[in-house]
């Protein structure tokens, strides 16, 4: 890490949404547990807000109903190196623990610049 990066998280934030491509899964929202992680260069007079970013990802994930969650990770990821320039690099994992009984399901992706 170089002087002036810093690393911020946000773990376990849970997300009721309508994600998945079976039927029953297009028919009432799930949980997701969703894990950021970025590594970004702190702007002089400016921070990452922990807030804005955890409510974006709930909008995103609310508002577009993704059939895969490969496509909401590629989407959220998108999105966060588009508008946060400070950030260098990126690591998502989306996380359905109700899909199957007897484990957890999460698919992951990370980005740098």
């Amino acid at each position: 890490m170089k002087k002036n990066e810093f690393k911020i998280s946000i773990q376990e934030l849970e997300i009721f949404a309508i994600i998945g491509i079976e039927k029953n899964e297009r028919l009432s929202k799930q949980k997701l547990i969703i894990d950021f992680r970025c590594l970004y260069n702190k702007p002089d007079k400016d921070f990452l807000d922990y807030s804005v970013i955890a409510n974006k990802i709930e909008e995103i994930l609310v508002v577009n109903k993704f059939l895969l969650i490969e496509d909401a990770l590629e989407y959220i990821i998108n999105y966060f190196m588009r508008h946060y320039l400070s950030i260098v690099e990126l690591d998502l994992k989306i996380t359905k623990p109700d899909i199957l009984i007897n484990c957890f399901v999460s698919c992951q992706k990370s980005l740098k610049r």
